[in-house]
């Protein structure tokens, strides 16, 4: 993309975990005209400091879409209901409506406002469950109705379609990421919304009994700021892909003892692991579109979100 550094960006929840990982690496490229989206800004130091456009409102609002679209040339869709495994289970109704009002609107109102590109994220939840082992782009994607993350993984799906249909209907530039599982500094890790390696490492430092279904289950990880330099390096992708791309680290996957055991190291605690189940889950992600490469090693990316946790999780 031409003279990238003087775009005006939109971030759609970039009050979010990955957003602001994402709004520091676009300044670091000297990239100043940025406009961020949050529901609530009163708690946010880290936003209210960088010398943003700060909107605060609904998605769900049309309204407030079309006012924070307006002038801009990029869109990074990163807004939406994400949470743990219980709430999706517990919430699928309501996080399947919320995305796809936000996703509709946010599509609709960068149509209106003639957005030159938008970059999607979307995730790997969406493909398909049961007893494949390696998923591509190629991968069946939509899950069964047993699902528990049915809602969130729909309204991903969704997503993913009705930007095909933009793209194709009205030739707007959309570029579709499935992002893998993210984890880094700025994370939640509140059990309520917690990932599996913030919820791990708060359990491990608490001396919460940790129970998994089983020590050999494979996790597939990415650190954030991997994430972030990727998404923009779509940008300078010419020819954007006809499919969604798996952002995906290979490098990182892990079963789910040895990442107990390496958070257990870094934080110099023994875990307390109760195994539940008998029987591990394999499941490999990997990407056909070589367009970007991770750069934080696993082991880096964890002593990172560690550090990150002593400092300003566990000590308050």
């Amino acid at each position: 993309m031409v003279n990238f550094s003087k775009k005006k960006i939109l971030i759609t929840g970039g009050a979010g975990f990955i957003g602001k990982h994402l709004i520091q690496r676009l300044q670091q490229q000297d990239v100043r005209s940025i406009r961020v989206t949050s529901r609530n800004l009163e708690s946010d130091s880290f936003l209210n400091n960088l010398g943003l456009d700060i909107k605060v409102g609904d998605l769900k609002d049309p309204i407030f879409c079309d006012q924070i679209t307006e002038g801009i040339d990029v869109v990074f869709h990163l807004a939406g209901q994400k949470h743990n495994y219980f709430v999706h289970s517990a919430q699928p109704a309501n996080i399947l409506y919320e995305n796809n009002l936000i996703n509709g609107n946010i599509l609709e109102s960068a149509r209106h406002s003639n957005v030159s590109c938008l970059v999607m994220a979307s995730s790997i939840v969406v493909y398909r469950g049961g007893n494949i082992k390696t998923y591509d782009e190629d991968s069946e994607t939509i899950l069964s109705r047993e699902a528990p993350h049915l809602g969130y993984a729909w309204s991903k799906r969704i997503l993913e379609i009705l930007s095909y249909y933009y793209r194709t209907q009205y030739h707007i530039d959309i570029r579709v990421c499935r992002l893998g599982s993210a984890y880094g500094p700025f994370d939640k890790f509140n059990s309520e919304f917690a990932q599996i390696v913030p919820s791990l490492i708060n359990k491990i430092y608490h001396g919460d009994v940790i129970e998994i279904d089983s020590r050999s289950t494979i996790k597939n990880l990415i650190y954030v700021g991997d994430i972030a330099d990727a998404l923009i390096k779509t940008l300078f992708v010419n020819k954007w892909f006809n499919v969604p791309v798996n952002i995906v680290d290979p490098k990182s996957r892990i079963t789910y003892g040895n990442l107990v055991d390496m958070l257990g190291n870094i934080l110099n605690i023994k875990p307390i692991v109760k195994e539940i189940g008998t029987v591990g889950l394999e499941k490999y992600f990997r990407s056909k579109y070589n367009f970007y490469t991770p750069r934080v090693s696993l082991d880096e990316g964890l002593r990172a979100t560690v550090d990150y946790y002593l400092k300003h999780v566990a000590t308050k």
